[in-house]
């Protein structure tokens, strides 16, 4: 069956130093909600440290509408999802998996994240992928998928690199703030 493809390609600029742009993205996700005005709510679910390693479990809960033509084959949980993290902290990068809460099985949505030094910033480049499979979308009549697909793709292809760039801008609301001491002790130095 024939795979919607969509490539996630960001690139974010962030003037502040690689250490701290990178711990900030790791460790305080979370406070990003309130700069995000397409996220409804983020809960950290599960970090668990390992030497070089962190792995973080969120749940995401989105906001925005659904179109009226699909919304009898999709709900709101469209807008809800999970996501895995692995966080390098020798290689300043993360890899993520994002798996919706509705039509898991039919949508594949991955990628890593660098972050590298750039002058007296940081660049964060995003690169991954959004597939749909309209054939595993089991709840939804055989004529339907590849409309349904389509509209899937958009509702989250639209959503995804704005939320991106928005991220960067959060990220930099909370440094110019200052507020940099919240990082908990626990956590492996870079």
């Amino acid at each position: 069956m024939v795979l919607f493809p969509m490539e996630i390609h960001v690139d974010t600029r962030i003037p502040f130093p690689l250490d701290l742009v990178y711990a900030t993205y790791r460790d305080r996700l979370p406070e990003t909600v309130s700069y995000l005005p397409n996220v409804r709510a983020l809960q950290l679910l599960e970090r668990r440290c390992e030497p070089d390693h962190i792995f973080c479990h969120y749940e995401w809960e989105g906001g925005g509408e659904i179109p009226a033509m699909i919304r009898s084959f999709i709900s709101v949980d469209l807008l809800k999802w999970s996501e895995q993290n692995d966080w390098n902290n020798v290689l300043h990068q993360v890899r993520w998996r994002i798996a919706p809460h509705l039509f898991a099985e039919a949508i594949d949505c991955a990628g890593k994240n660098r972050f590298i030094a750039e002058g007296d910033g940081t660049r964060v480049e995003t690169r991954g992928h959004l597939r749909i499979n309209p054939a595993q979308l089991s709840n939804v009549p055989t004529m339907m998928r590849g409309i349904v697909a389509n509209a899937a793709e958009k509702i989250l292809g639209e959503a995804i690199a704005p939320n991106l760039e928005k991220m960067g801008d959060a990220i930099v609301f909370l440094l110019q703030e200052g507020k940099t001491t919240d990082i908990p002790q626990t956590l492996p130095r870079l």
